[in-house]
């Protein structure tokens, strides 16, 4: 008999990326910032943000593409722009398994964040989302 495999979505909020000594970091189209007064942060902080991951992500994507049973974290990069969209979404990691094309598609529709500030005006800054996929054998 072929195993029944499920998946489980446990997402973590975390705040923006790790900056290291730099403010800004230099980029073709401008300043990005990695150190702010205020993060970027979404309507309704991060409660708000877990739960529209969790309503939104195909949980089942990767137990579809096979996945081996396991704990696998995603963790995902990406620029919240003076205006609030979200762009430059990057995945940091590679499990396969459709898991990291599934967080950046639902991260690239979210609505517009509001933005991160330094010196009292909007800027763009990054921010990291690791979001975990459990997947268990059942039965």
């Amino acid at each position: 008999m072929k195993g029944f495999f499920m998946a489980m979505l446990i997402v973590m909020v975390t705040g923006p990326m790790a900056a290291g000594a730099q403010d800004t970091v230099k980029t073709s189209d401008g300043r990005i910032f990695t150190k702010v007064e205020v993060e970027a942060h979404f309507e309704g902080g991060d409660k708000a943000w877990s739960q529209y991951l969790q309503d939104n992500l195909n949980a089942s994507v990767p137990v579809k593409k096979r996945a081996p049973a396991g704990s696998y974290t995603v963790v995902v990069k990406f620029i919240v722009n003076t205006d609030g969209r979200v762009d430059s979404v990057r995945a940091e990691t590679d499990h396969g398994y459709g898991m990291e094309k599934e967080v950046i598609r639902i991260i690239s529709n979210t609505p517009r964040w509001i933005p991160a500030q330094a010196d009292g005006r909007p800027v763009r800054a990054y921010r990291r989302q690791p979001v975990t996929f459990q997947i268990e054998r059942a039965g």
